[in-house]
């Protein structure tokens, strides 16, 4: 990781600066689409899927389970 690398989303804890950048460009879009919405209903489909929430971004864990013979082979 270096200090004086672009915007990428590790570098936002260390650099808040971008982060505040980055939402307040967020909500110009958001208000832009919400202003469009209003005045273009006939890409209506397009504009609700620029102002929906954002999915969360998580890893998720792999689980495996042992079978019955790796039990016993630990025992």
């Amino acid at each position: 990781m270096t200090l004086t690398g672009g915007g990428s989303s590790s570098h936002l804890g260390l650099f808040p600066h971008r982060r505040f950048k980055l939402v307040r460009g967020l909500a110009a879009i958001h208000s832009l689409f919400a202003y469009a919405a209003a005045w273009h209903t006939e890409h209506a489909a397009t504009i609700q899927r620029v102002l929906a929430p954002a999915p969360k971004r998580v890893e998720h864990n792999l689980e495996i389970f042992l079978t019955e013979a790796e039990v016993d082979a630990l025992k």
